[in-house]
């Protein structure tokens, strides 16, 4: 897009021509480099070109910011930063709104902005903004000329055709792509020629579409082998770019013309239908035919079509041929016995403006116009030069240009190699350039033959051309007249077809939709009795499983009687043996009762007696017991301090000996670790010692030889160590202080391109709903002033057709109708008794099994039930078992002794002491036996 928006650039008069320059170097720089891949040097380079326009507030507005910012949304699309290229092209779209500028321009900013929508998935926004590049370029061709519209711009406006169709195909919308790729092929083919890439493409994708959508809509069979039409898209009926159906230029056929008079009489007699196929399918056979050779490169042949031989009338008359007029076999003759042919037509419609009155007459102007040197370089020049440039340079060395001042660090001065556009024009030969041809006419010297020679070619060049032209004008203006009759013959034919079609889409569409309303009507009363069966089956199962299930339930209580009666009578008898037990066991123990009580009686007597002795031993041993406490208290605590001292000396002493015996064997390892090493030392010495010493003798004979040389090599090799090493550390500092940067840059950007993507969507969103809606209510308007005139005078053409159709529609219907209700009831009543039958069987396999897993059910829950509890309480008597046997155990610890008990401790106490003195002991050994054993080995 650059080199699209430099033209307005160049023509601004105010500017400084240093400012301008420096900004249009550093763009033009960038897009070098990110041509190149050289996505960082771009970068810089637009970076700079923001900065300095920045810096500039005057020219922040103009086209100059407007070519940097859609650099840089290229860039940002580049990389894959599609949000950030977004809003650039954005700013250089309203940039340029606010400009004015040219509509091929902003069609392509707008194509940008398509690609990159597309890429984010907003299709539906891709969509809009490239049917605006397509409304814009679609003005321009449509308020100029045709002839005086260039190439470039048909070939813009075959581009948004093409992005209309993808956005279209990803939208599901495969009739309108397919429509789109239709025009825009057209508009390929007639303006750039049948074998332009962009040609090629856009009816290639027209195929694929078109096929897509038949699988999609699941077109009948029968049909399939005939050509797909591609069905019109409204959006884009309004766009004609200044081309109709009677502007394409046509040239007679050469033998099969017939006079203009027999053409008028067959065509006022009434056409059949046949004959309107049969001419349909031939012209659509013939097209596509002359399509597929051209495209394969073969030459065109003549011939009829086969398929006019299935559909004409053998009672039509066949037209009589005849041959050319007069002066056209004349100028034909003339020019084919100079060795000359007719231009192709890809050529000639270049040169004549497509419209129906100047068709025979082109302006003699436009054939003669001369071309600008770039322009006649560049129609031989193919059209991947770019890559033919960066792959004809892969593994070359890049030269560095001499700049002439050396203190200029701008980036677009510090560029490593020339830019890939002046290879391009290298390579291509388009620049205004005489080098090469003086110096080969300085070294040649040219005689007077060979000039004659030359200017005689030239002359008989320059001949032939102007004979050429005259024949072909000569041809063109003797059959005018026959070029507007077969125009208007065509717009005849086509007019008749589309009358036909159309009737026979709407009858069609009417039989569609009178049978749907049967269809549902029959469905709808299928539906309603197969409701009405599944009700009285479900009623009637009901009452059957009812009736089965008070049945069961029945012989259940029953069966439950006569179970519960003999286990009542089972837990009877068990319950009168216990009763009988109880009863023995409580005249027992009421015997046992009154024995007790006389018993209980002595032996309180007895025990009375006995407590006042005991009261009087105890009051003697409590009193003894004190003062026995009292004297083994003043003894526990001097023993208590005395072994605290004891202890304390006993840790002191063995933290001294151990720090004392650490100290020794770590100075002990020490000496040994440097004789070691000392030992080593002195004999790698030895043996480095004499090696050296033979290597230092012979390079010292060896420099003797080459003093001069050896100081010039240590120079070089320290000064370049110096320089890496400085080097390194500034390209290291530069690239950590970059990064920081360009971290906090990027963050910061995103942060801000987010917020302002949010908010410039919802204004964009709010704009384009009202244009989009401005536009389909004046279309609304428009098209229902237009139908409502042509459905009131096609209505009374139409109101026989119907009626008739009609009738026989409802008489197919009422015959049909019985037909299908005499085979479907058979049908329907024995798919009913066998539906019937099997839901029978399989509803009651289904309820046996499902109360067989009730009964399982239950029984597994019972016996799970009765493990758990036998479980539980295992449990529980294991846990009580375990209690008493710890309570039993406390309790005599507690019945012992108190001196028993402290016996006990103190006896721990000390067994611990001594397995502590026995470990400390043994630790000193080992320190004396490892201690003993490092010795040994030191002296060995």
């Amino acid at each position: 897009m650059a080199t699209t928006m430099m033209t307005p650039i160049m023509a601004a008069g105010n500017a400084k021509p240093d400012f301008h320059t420096l900004v249009l170097s550093c763009n033009r720089d960038g897009m070098e480099a990110l041509r190149k891949g050289q996505t960082k040097a771009a970068f810089e380079q637009f970076k700079y070109a923001e900065a300095i326009l920045i810096a500039n507030q005057a020219e922040s507005g103009t086209s100059l910011a407007a070519v940097t910012c859609n650099n840089l949304g290229c860039y940002y699309k580049k990389v894959g930063k599609l949000h950030g290229a977004l809003s650039y092209l954005r700013r250089a779209l309203q940039m340029e709104v606010d400009l004015g500028t040219d509509e091929v321009t902003l069609a392509g900013t707008h194509l940008n902005i398509c690609a990159i929508l597309s890429k984010l998935e907003k299709h539906d926004k891709a969509v809009q903004h490239a049917l605006q590049a397509l409304e814009l370029i679609d003005r321009k061709t449509s308020k100029c000329d045709p002839a005086k519209v260039p190439a470039d711009d048909y070939s813009v406006l075959a581009i948004a055709y093409h992005n209309v169709a993808i956005e279209r195909d990803l939208l599901h919308q495969y009739d309108k792509a397919a429509a789109a790729f239709h025009q825009g092929f057209e508009v390929a083919k007639r303006c750039l020629g049948e074998d332009h890439p962009l040609s090629m493409t856009l009816g290639k994708n027209a195929e694929v579409v078109l096929q897509k959508a038949q699988k999609m809509n699941k077109v009948n069979p029968d049909t399939a082998t005939a050509r797909p039409e591609a069905v019109k898209d409204m959006d884009l009926e309004q766009f004609t770019a200044g081309l109709t159906e009677s502007s394409t230029p046509a040239l007679p056929p050469l033998a099969t013309a017939q006079p203009e008079t027999e053409v008028e009489d067959q065509m006022s007699p009434p056409r059949t239908v046949r004959q309107d196929a049969a001419e349909w399918v031939e012209s659509e056979e013939s097209a596509w035919s002359s399509f597929a050779k051209t495209t394969l490169g073969e030459a065109p042949r003549g011939g009829t079509s086969t398929a006019r031989k299935h559909f004409e009338d053998p009672e039509a008359p066949h037209p009589p041929p005849r041959g050319l007029p007069q002066k056209a076999s004349d100028a034909l003759r003339d020019s084919q016995l100079k060795d000359l042919g007719l231009p192709a037509m890809r050529n000639a419609a270049r040169g004549i403006p497509f419209s129906s009155v100047t068709v025979p007459k082109p302006p003699v102007g436009l054939v003669g116009a001369k071309k600008t040197p770039l322009a006649q370089a560049l129609d031989d020049i193919p059209q991947n030069i770019v890559d033919i440039v960066d792959a004809g340079r892969t593994g070359l060395q890049v030269a560095r240009t001499q700049r002439a001042a050396p203190n200029d660090f701008r980036p677009n001065r510090m560029i490593k190699g020339s830019t890939r556009t002046s290879r391009v024009v290298q390579r291509s030969c388009a620049f205004n350039t005489t080098k090469n041809r003086d110096e080969v006419m300085q070294g040649r010297q040219v005689s007077a033959v060979e000039q004659q020679k030359n200017e005689w070619l030239r002359r008989v060049a320059a001949e032939r051309i102007q004979r050429t032209w005259r024949a072909w004008y000569k041809y063109c203006q003797e059959n005018s007249e026959w070029l507007m009759t077969t125009w208007i013959a065509a717009t005849m034919i086509q007019a008749r077809w589309r009358t036909y079609h159309l009737k026979r889409k709407k009858m069609d569409q009417a039989c569609t939709h009178v049978q749907r309303i049967i269809r549902a009507f029959l469905a709808r009363r299928t539906l309603l009795k197969r409701r009405k069966a599944i009700v009285i089956q479900r009623r009637a199962r009901g009452v059957l499983a009812r009736n089965r299930v008070r049945r069961m339930h029945a012989a259940a209580v029953k069966a439950q009687a006569l179970i519960r009666g003999g286990l009542a009578r089972r837990r009877v008898a068990k319950r009168r043996v216990v009763m009988n037990q109880l009863a023995l066991t409580i005249q027992c123990a009421a015997r046992t009762h009154q024995a007790n009580r006389k018993t209980q009686a002595k032996r309180q007597a007895k025990a009375a007696e006995q407590a006042r002795e005991d009261s009087a031993i105890y009051i003697q041993r409590v009193f003894r017991g004190g003062q026995g406490r009292d004297e083994a208290a003043r003894k526990l605590e001097l023993y208590n301090e005395q072994l605290e001292q004891y202890r304390a000396a006993t840790k002191l002493q063995s933290m001294a000996r151990r720090d004392a015996a650490i100290k020794k064997v770590d100075r002990i390892r020490a000496q040994k670790f440097d004789r070691m090493n000392e030992a080593a030392t002195y004999m790698r010495k030895m043996w480095l010692g004499a090696r050296t010493r033979r290597k230092y003798l012979e390079l010292m004979e060896e420099f003797g030889r080459h003093v001069q040389k050896v100081i010039t090599m240590q120079r070089y090799a320290r000064g370049f160590l110096v320089r890496l090493r400085m080097w390194r550390q500034a390209v290291r500092a530069e690239e950590e202080l970059w990064g920081a940067l360009e971290i906090q840059r990027i963050w910061r950007g995103y942060l801000g391109r987010v917020r302002w993507e949010a908010k410039y969507e919802e204004v964009w969103q709010r704009e384009m709903a009202a244009v989009t809606i401005q536009r389909h209510i004046r279309g609304w308007l428009a098209r229902t002033k237009v139908g409502r005139i042509r459905r009131k005078i096609a209505r009374a053409e139409f109101e026989r057709a119907r009626r008739r159709f009609r009738a026989a529609q409802r008489v197919q219907a009422l015959l049909r109708g019985a037909l299908v209700r005499k085979k479907f009831l058979r049908r329907y009543l024995r798919a009913r008794r066998a539906a019937v039958n099997i839901q029978r069987v399989v509803r009651g396999h289904a309820l046996r099994k499902r109360l067989w897993h009730q009964v399982k059910e239950q029984k597994a829950t019972s016996i799970e039930a009765h493990i758990r509890g036998w479980l539980v309480r295992r449990r529980k008597l294991h846990l009580i078992a375990k209690v008493i046997c710890i309570q039993r155990g406390w309790r005599q610890w507690l019945r012992k002794p108190q001196d028993v008990r402290d016996a006990a401790v103190a006896q721990r106490k000390e067994r611990k002491e001594q397995a502590e003195k026995i470990q400390q002991q043994f630790r000193k050994h080992a320190e004396q036996k490892e201690l003993k054993r490092i010795q040994e080995d030191a002296t060995a």
